[in-house]
């Protein structure tokens, strides 16, 4: 699904309006290492509507596993 940008403005909001742990584990075999800089760079590149609908997609449910995984952090 390409994110509207009612999505893509809802989810920087959700970003901007927390402390973005630096590191996020996203499941038990992933770890965003630099999750600021990785939430910033994917929404820029969401706002620029650059890129190909497959990419937009998959660049959005990065960002929604983010914040899922800061919502509910992965136990271990």
């Amino acid at each position: 699904m390409i994110p509207t940008i009612h999505q893509i403005l809802e989810i920087e909001k959700f970003f901007n309006e927390i402390n973005i742990p630096t590191v996020v584990k996203l499941n038990r075999a992933t770890t965003q290492t630099n999750a600021p800089r990785f939430a910033k760079e994917n929404i820029e590149l969401l706002k620029t509507n650059a890129l190909k609908p497959v990419a937009a997609a998959l660049c959005y449910e990065r960002l929604q596993a983010l914040k899922a995984a800061i919502i509910d952090p992965v136990k271990e």
